[in-house]
């Protein structure tokens, strides 16, 4: 039974983290459209200039453990077609490879044009003081596409896994969760709280603080 168990849960993981690793080849391409948009003349909006790409570091905790260091880039773009807020915000890791993904690894899209789910699955972007701040939209869906991190599975259950030859790297989607950064000059600092639940279950929590500088 418990072998059953374990293959109808190996199943829905695979399932469940190809859409995490298709977010990061989506971050990817991401990447090289806000580079284009970065050679266009910078907009102030609200006090905060876009397009505008900054290099972070990433520090924190989930159910997991502690993480970081860990590189990513976080974008300011123009909003999108289709796009309410007055900012497009995206956050995604450095990794060039999918092995490279690791609890705390994460990825947040504020918004994505032509998502068959683009009018649920986003964040609600608000401005204050040159602060900006990200509240996302509450779904119902499991498998959101716009916001989702990675943990590591531990325990009894993470040596059954790995006695199956079985990855232990877990992925997780967002029940809750806001994220607020602030630019001064060309630094950039910010922090991130989200709640939800990983591909096999188990609620999950993510904390983090980020800082880095323009590129």
């Amino acid at each position: 039974m418990f072998r059953r168990r374990t293959l109808l849960s190996s199943v829905l993981r695979v399932g469940f983290l190809s859409i995490l690793v298709s977010a990061w080849a989506g971050s990817q391409r991401q990447q090289v459209v806000a580079q284009a948009q970065s050679k266009q003349q910078a907009t102030l909006i609200e006090g905060v200039s876009a397009p505008a790409q900054f290099r972070i570091d990433i520090e924190g905790e989930t159910e997991s453990g502690r993480f970081g260091p860990l590189p990513a880039v976080l974008e300011i773009m123009l909003p999108q077609a289709g796009d309410s807020n007055p900012l497009l915000v995206a956050l995604s890791m450095t990794a060039q490879t999918e092995a490279e993904l690791v609890n705390g690894s994460i990825f947040w899209q504020s918004f994505t044009a032509g998502h068959p789910n683009q009018t649920e699955h986003f964040s609600q972007v608000t401005i204050s003081d040159g602060q900006v701040h990200l509240h996302l939209h509450p779904s119902d869906d499991t498998l959101r596409s716009d916001v989702m991190w990675f943990t590591q599975i531990t325990g009894t259950l993470a040596e059954a896994m790995l006695a199956s030859d079985d990855s232990i790297r877990s992925g997780a989607v967002p029940t809750a969760g806001t994220l607020t950064f602030t630019v001064n000059g060309n630094q950039v600092s910010g922090e991130m709280q989200l709640t939800g639940v990983t591909d096999l279950g188990v609620s999950s929590t993510y904390q983090a603080r980020f800082n880095g500088q323009r590129q």
